[in-house]
């Protein structure tokens, strides 16, 4: 069956005081007030506790023949000194050896550089990819749990701060994509190359590449075939160069073609011309240079299939893939024997057609475009697309939600999306169904939920073409969570209803039923429809325990008991949380359970204790998530910090605000360091620090971390996300004891309405806002509109606590001033 993805917790963190907010999320969300709590979110990043060590002539530039490399003097020139301007853009034609020249640049002074860094660029995804991969090379601890765009972002900051490096930055497609990467280059230089022409303005000097001299293209094939130009060979060589347009690339697939075979010049004119038309098509100019060098490869692929069939179906497996850095291990089952892929790829690469590394293989693109273009050009019984996806498929076996595997997904990726894109649109086999399932969950894991519901969709309509009914449950119910975590929560809880309705009546549906359910009651739990959520956590509760005990894995059952704990938490139910929580962490202990699953019971057991008022029977339980987590991850993780906001929030509730302070200032510096300074785990950990200072009447110290807080958030989860409800209401907490009270409540009134935009009516975060929006109105004397705010206010928690909850109280009071 299909892969279940966990459904996500949430848990509500309470906070008190008249200028206080309440959030129902997993960690929370920054509160705010007089006895403000925390708020953090989940996410996996570095296992290493320690800063990189220096760098110093880092460099994952190609290896290139020095051989093949003629003439452009004039475009090096144009390129040594990059020291006048800091960024210079090759374009022109494919083929013309922008990437080969970029190279040659690139090589000279690696070794006094701190960094000379490759990266294909065709991509925004792939930009993410090359930086991630930067940050990997630096310091490898220190990347291994990052996501892609946190590990991009800490490349970027370091590119920023660090002087004396060299990107290179491959095939870029769309000027757009790299502006921002080269607004400021600060101390180092970059290098970029692209098939467009236009578009550069104002990023840097422009190189214009085009086809070599009829001089250089001779000498250029004078040089690989080991002849001499004074030869009778050398018109013959000067006629070959005219065909192939003195394209570099061509040049050097024509040469290496003579070389291996052995055959005259004259002859391969011959065959050169028979092909032309085949090859050619009319441009204004015209040739088409692609054609033109695919004429070269249809001679080369008929040599290559005499010597060695089986290479040629590598090369049609190859075809389907990213043209870079492909990993050698995913042709390991093509072969029955390891020494004929070693003979076949070995035979490519003599031929040019492939780069052969020890750990990868390149292809170039134009090769790639030819091979797929053509009729099967082996025996093989299926297709190469086909073989392409068994290979794939087999190799990213495994647990996609482990950390550990995320720097291979990374490395993947470019491949995964490449082959999908050429598959025909109606495919359904099981592995298609089954890698984009996996690759979704992959992305989901990484924040990247538009690039989740893409692939989820299309796996969607491939289970429900073949009919394969517990695929489609799943993947209604992942779709539905993914929808959820891109804050469209009527989306998510309209799929999730299918899920359930569906699953339910199939009696091989029960496991997809319980995942739907229990994505179902955690999107209902968002939108604060806590009857709805208890009623679907109960059921399936129930549904697990009339099952015997292998119906589902033990951490499935404790994630299930932590959903049943965050509603009751959130309704004001702390005892039957605690059951809850008591009951996962009892079973933990019994089945000798540890790792990352601890971790939530131990900080939600905690966060129970301060809600309830006994802080000091829960430090010892954030104290070993504490432990635990270092233990785990090392000094600075995610979860790390996590632990160390929950900690420090305990400190708080015991009145040791110097301890609270000193925790919440470690998570505000490894979040900068983890993710940078723009990274949304810093924000929170702003707002942690901020609240702390504000209870400490330290508002001046308070205000510039509240403003950077809110522009972080609204950068990275735009102006209609819940966060920044809780941004909107910091600052105007921070105005408000100042006495600023005409400044506060245009931040009141905006946190009022994304919060009732976001999460909606009745939700503790709209309620909150509410409150906060009626003292301000108090303040500022304004007691009709204060009424209004306290009235509604009054209403939303008496539906929601009851008539005895502290914040209905607080409404109360309100309403009767």
């Amino acid at each position: 069956m299909g892969r279940k993805k966990r459904a996500k917790r949430k848990y509500d963190v309470k906070a008190r005081g008249p200028s206080s907010i309440a959030v129902s999320q997993n960690f929370g969300v920054a509160s705010t007030g007089a006895n403000a709590h925390f708020d953090m979110r989940r996410v996996a990043v570095s296992l290493d506790s320690s800063e990189p060590a220096s760098v110093e002539g880092l460099s994952n530039l190609p290896f290139a023949d020095t051989a093949g490399f003629v003439g452009r003097r004039l475009e090096l020139a144009a390129m040594s000194d990059l020291h006048a301007e800091a960024v210079c853009v090759i374009h022109g034609l494919g083929g013309t050896g922008k990437t080969r020249i970029a190279l040659e640049r690139a090589r000279v002074g690696v070794e006094s550089r701190v960094a000379t860094w490759w990266i294909t660029a065709d991509s925004p995804e792939n930009l993410a990819l090359g930086l991630a991969g930067l940050t990997s090379a630096i310091s490898p601890s220190l990347a291994l749990g990052l996501s892609t765009s946190e590990g991009a972002a800490w490349a970027m900051s370091w590119l920023r701060r660090t002087p004396g490096w060299l990107l290179v930055l491959d095939n870029v497609e769309e000027p757009r994509v790299i502006r921002d990467l080269v607004a400021s280059p600060a101390g180092g230089r970059i290098i970029i190359t692209s098939r467009r022409r236009y578009g550069w303005d104002g990023i840097g000097r422009e190189v214009s590449l085009n086809p070599l001299s009829r001089t250089e293209a001779v000498q250029l094939l004078a040089e690989l075939v080991g002849t001499d130009l004074d030869s009778i060979s050398g018109p013959t060589l000067d006629a070959i160069a005219e065909e192939l347009g003195d394209l570099p690339l061509g040049l050097v697939q024509a040469g290496s073609y003579l070389m291996q075979t052995q055959v005259s010049p004259t002859y391969y004119l011959t065959r050169l011309r028979s092909h032309a038309e085949r090859m050619y098509r009319a441009l204004p100019e015209g040739r088409n240079p692609e054609r033109t060098i695919a004429r070269i490869w249809d001679i080369t692929l008929e040599a290559i299939a005499v010597r060695n069939p089986q290479a040629i179906k590598v090369l049609e497996v190859l075809s389907y893939f990213a043209s870079d850095d492909l990993p050698r291990q995913i042709l390991d089952s093509a072969f029955e024997d390891e020494l004929d892929g070693n003979e076949a790829l070995t035979l490519l690469a003599s031929y040019s057609m492939i780069q052969l590394r020890p750990s990868a293989i390149d292809i170039h693109r134009l090769v790639q475009a030819v091979v797929r273009s053509k009729p099967s050009l082996s025996d093989a019984p299926t297709s190469g697309a086909t073989r392409a996806l068994d290979l794939m498929a087999e190799f990213v076996h495994g647990d996609v939600r482990d950390f550990r595997s995320w720097p291979k997904w990374r490395s993947l990726l470019p491949h995964i999306e490449t082959l999908i894109n050429h598959l025909p649109g109606d495919t359904s086999s099981e592995k298609f169904r089954y890698l984009i399932a996996e690759t979704a969950s992959f992305y989901s894991s990484q924040d990247q939920s538009a690039e989740a519901i893409r692939l989820r969709e299309r796996a969607l309509v491939a289970s429900r073409a073949e009919n394969d009914q517990e695929s489609v449950f799943t993947n209604l119910a992942n779709l539905a969570d993914d929808y959820k975590d891109c804050g469209d929560l009527l989306k998510a809880v309209e799929l999730a209803e299918q899920a359930v309705e569906a699953s339910s009546q199939v009696v091989e549906g029960e496991r997809s039923h319980l995942h739907s359910l229990m994505v179902r009651g955690a999107i209902r739990h968002s939108l604060g429809d806590n009857q709805g959520a208890t009623e679907d956590m109960t059921a399936a509760l129930v549904l697990v325990r009339s099952r015997p005990p292998e119906f589902i894995s033990n951490e499935t059952f404790v994630t299930l008991l932590g959903n049943m704990a965050a509603i009751a938490r959130d309704a004001g139910l702390y005892d039957q949380a605690m059951k809850a929580m008591r009951e996962a962490l009892h079973m933990l202990e019994k089945f000798s359970i540890d790792g990352p699953i601890l971790l939530p019971c131990l900080n939600n057991l905690a966060a129970l204790y301060r809600d309830v008022g006994r802080p000091s029977e829960g430090l010892p339980y954030a104290r070993k998530a504490l432990r635990v987590s270092e233990e785990i991850y090392g000094k600075r993780h995610t979860l790390v910090i996590a632990a160390c906001s929950n900690l420090a929030a305990l400190y708080r509730s015991l009145q040791r605000p110097h301890d609270a302070v000193k925790l919440a200032r470690r998570a505000l510096e490894d979040a900068q360091a983890l993710v940078g300074i723009d990274g949304s785990l810093t924000a929170i950990c702003m707002n942690n620090l901020c609240s702390d200072y504000i209870r400490a009447g330290r508002y001046d110290e308070a205000l510039p971390l509240a403003k950077e807080a809110l522009r972080i958030t609204e950068s990275n989860l735009g102006d209609g996300h819940s966060s920044m409800a809780n941004r909107l209401s910091q600052l105007a907490a921070i105005f408000y004891h100042q006495g600023r009270h005409r400044e506060a409540l245009p931040y009141a009134e905006r946190a009022f309405q994304i919060a009732a935009g976001a999460v909606g009516k009745g939700h503790p975060l709209t309620i909150s806002t509410l409150g906060n929006l009626a003292m301000n109105y108090v303040a500022i004397g304004d007691l009709a509109a204060a009424a209004w705010a306290a009235s509604e206010g009054y209403d939303q928690a008496l539906a929601r606590y009851g008539p005895e909850h502290e914040t209905t109280q607080l409404f109360k009071e309100l309403n009767s001033g």
